[in-house]
């Protein structure tokens, strides 16, 4: 087994959130984001960040990584590693995706409430991905 470990200083950058963007790309993985509104049965509407992830290698592999959302320009989750460190395992030659139907933290980033009966203003200025790291 062999792990590639990847600083967030040296290859992923800082990510202002637009309508879709990729988040960290190389040879081996994909990680993108698509901006959509989800209209849930139950809670208030809200636009999300749906995340893909590409495996391009032959090879299964397993992603760990912790993701910093800034909302309004602070972040939210750098001071909480633990409690903000996700794993995935893909498959060779693997894609998966988020959707609105269920909220797994790991596909799917809040972003702001779009629902016109909420008045709160938080909205999701930044995302960058830290820590990545790949096992083989």
């Amino acid at each position: 087994m062999s792990v590639i470990a990847i600083a967030q200083k040296n290859n992923i950058q800082d990510q202002v959130i637009g309508d879709s963007g990729i988040l960290f790309e190389d040879s081996i993985i994909s990680v993108s984001y698509e901006k959509v509104n989800c209209f849930p049965n139950i809670g208030f509407d809200q636009e999300v960040l749906i995340l893909t992830f590409i495996n391009r290698s032959p090879e299964k592999i397993k992603l760990s990584w912790q993701p910093n959302l800034y909302y309004n320009g602070i972040c939210k989750t750098c001071e909480y590693p633990e409690e903000y460190t996700f794993e995935l395992e893909l498959l060779s030659n693997a894609i998966q995706t988020g959707n609105c139907d269920f909220f797994d933290q790991r596909f799917v980033v809040f972003s702001k409430f779009i629902d016109a009966a909420y008045k709160g203003n938080a909205q999701l200025t930044r995302i960058s991905i830290e820590n990545l790291t790949i096992q083989k």
